[in-house]
């Protein structure tokens, strides 16, 4: 940065001072947030350039949101360096480019209000006549008008992001809001419903009854009753058909038995 930006800084500084308030800035004739440039013919020995972005130019205006300037809109500027100028401006340029990776609260001034500003181009125009670039205390920041483009950039349904400009992710990520797994896992939704059921009361067969005719006992889980061609009688807790039909017939014979031998002794 030249000295002669920090003379402006302090130039700045002193405004503020005296003013009681953080609104005043040096009288830059453009401010604006810089999302992209273009050197011309190249980056290497430029001697034009297109500053993308967010700008608002003085122009004496009335009644706007920042008091004498254009209201902030989305453009380029195209500027080409006055003869002789030249490394004056590889070094503006490159403090301008510096603003890409800014916040978006953090805006540059560019010129003063005695000298034209150059206009805003249209996102899409085609880059023709350059204006001189103005050359004055150098690249300057501010607070104010840049809260005002900030404000603006904000209001936008993108984020402020123009024209493939690199200074915005803004509301939105790669992902589009939604992660791979979209709210539901691969084994969500139905509780219960896989094949080995879940829910209280069901086994893995769906209820069907064992190949000895004895279903498994209520409120089994699939992991109790081996539902499906065991024996569920090792499972059942003694409770199943079979083994009430056995104990019947073994009591039934065992009082028959005695009842013969009880007749045969009334006999003798």
């Amino acid at each position: 940065m030249r000295f002669s930006n920090v003379l402006a800084g302090a130039l700045a500084l002193g405004i503020v001072a005296a003013g009681g308030q953080a609104a005043a800035s040096y009288p830059v004739g453009v401010w604006v947030k810089v999302q992209k440039v273009v050197y011309e013919p190249n980056a290497t020995a430029p001697t034009k350039i297109q500053i993308h972005g967010a700008a608002m130019l003085y122009d004496k205006s009335t009644g706007t949101t920042y008091s004498g300037y254009s209201e902030p809109a989305f453009g380029y500027l195209y500027y080409t360096c006055p003869s002789g100028q030249e490394k004056t401006c590889v070094s503006e340029w490159a403090d301008v480019e510096k603003n890409i990776a800014a916040n978006s609260d953090v805006c540059v001034g560019l010129g003063d209000q005695t000298q034209a500003t150059g206009s805003l181009r249209k996102p899409n125009a085609t880059p023709a006549s350059p204006d001189a670039y103005p050359i004055a205390m150098g690249v300057m920041s501010g607070y104010v008008p840049c809260m005002v483009i900030e404000t603006f950039l904000n209001s936008q349904p993108d984020g402020g992001v123009v024209d493939g400009g690199s200074g915005g992710s803004g509301g939105s990520t790669s992902s589009g809001g939604s992660t791979s797994t979209g709210g539901s896992t691969s084994t969500g939704g139905a509780a219960g419903s896989t094949s080995t059921g879940g829910s209280a009361g069901s086994t893995s067969s769906g209820g069907s009854t064992s190949s000895g005719g004895a279903t498994s006992s209520g409120g089994a889980t699939s992991s109790g009753g081996k539902a499906g061609g065991g024996d569920s009688s090792e499972d059942d807790g003694g409770c199943s058909t079979s083994g009430r039909s056995s104990s019947a017939l073994a009591w039934a014979l065992a009082a028959l038995g005695a009842a013969f031998a009880l007749g045969r002794r009334r006999q003798g």
